[in-house]
């Protein structure tokens, strides 16, 4: 097949292949052949990114823990472009904590995915629901939207969990603290789980017609607020800036790929049991 020359997602030039690979040039031999692909011979041929992206899955990579751990494959820093909603007293110096490694990585592994619904009844404007947007059926809300998420995560070679369990249902009181039981004995059996990613949906109730949204590709989609909590509430949360690294450095690539598609990224006092490890983040997909 024909490779073509474009950047690559990770700041660096790569050559990607049609099939859906993405193979970097670091990977190319002095001949300008492909060492893993039948040496196959490399074309000059130069087509725009939004060209490519048409016929490459993206997030189909070989990239390894040791290539994300060196600082050549750190993405550009948009931290100019990154909208950050601080409601604590903390300062931060974000260029500094974009070119941070993340500490999300056991015996040179990349971490297992754990998907998990605090608030997993939360529903939207247009789903059969009770007066504080919430409805049971798994198919009508957050739980789908987490499977979703875990097919795509799966689908690009990632090790994913996904709890499908309600916290908030029958009893939206405690929820957090069930959650956390739950979090706390998947972490317990599988010392790989580091991402642990809490899908919501925004809580906005008071306004149907509040609908945070952007054009990409041609399609009106939901924008996603991360929510990274500190310490600040009181709660313990000592390593609660490596949550906030991942924060920033995964709006940072995503950035790189659909510049719309977050809300500023919200620090907050609470901690929300992302102390329970390194890689904790409240995604919020869309409002009510």
């Amino acid at each position: 097949p024909a490779i073509y020359y474009i950047k690559n997602l990770f700041g660096k030039e790569i050559y990607a292949l049609k099939n859906g690979q993405y193979v970097f040039n670091t990977q190319m031999d002095d001949m300008g052949k492909d060492k893993n692909l039948n040496n196959v011979d490399i074309t000059n041929e130069i087509v725009s990114e939004d060209e490519i992206k048409k016929d490459i899955e993206i997030g189909k990579t070989n990239l390894t823990v040791s290539d994300i751990n060196d600082k050549e494959y750190i993405i550009g820093n948009n931290v100019s472009k990154i909208d950050v909603k601080n409601s604590t007293k903390y300062q931060f110096d974000f260029n500094e904590m974009l070119n941070e490694k993340l500490n999300i990585f056991k015996n040179n592994k990349m971490p297992t995915i754990l998907i998990i619904h605090t608030h997993g009844s939360e529903t939207y404007t247009g789903v059969e629901h009770t007066d504080y947007f919430r409805n049971e059926n798994t198919a009508l809300n957050m739980i789908r939207v987490g499977e979703e998420l875990a097919n795509i995560l799966k689908n690009s070679g990632y090790d994913v969990i996904h709890d499908i369990r309600l916290y908030d249902y029958p009893t939206y009181s405690g929820s957090y603290t069930r959650a956390l039981s739950s979090i706390q004995e998947y972490i317990n059996k599988n010392k790989n789980v580091q991402i642990v990613l809490d899908i919501h949906r925004d809580a906005i109730a008071s306004d149907e017609n509040f609908a945070p949204s952007a054009q990409i590709n041609g399609q009106t989609v939901s924008q996603i607020s991360i929510i990274s909590g500190t310490n600040e509430g009181g709660l313990s949360h000592p390593n609660w800036e490596e949550n906030l690294k991942f924060a920033l450095q995964l709006y940072n690539t995503a950035y790189e790929i659909y510049p719309d598609i977050f809300r500023p990224l919200t620090i907050t006092k609470s901690r929300y049991n992302q102390h329970a490890s390194n890689g904790s983040l409240i995604l919020e997909v869309g409002a009510t």
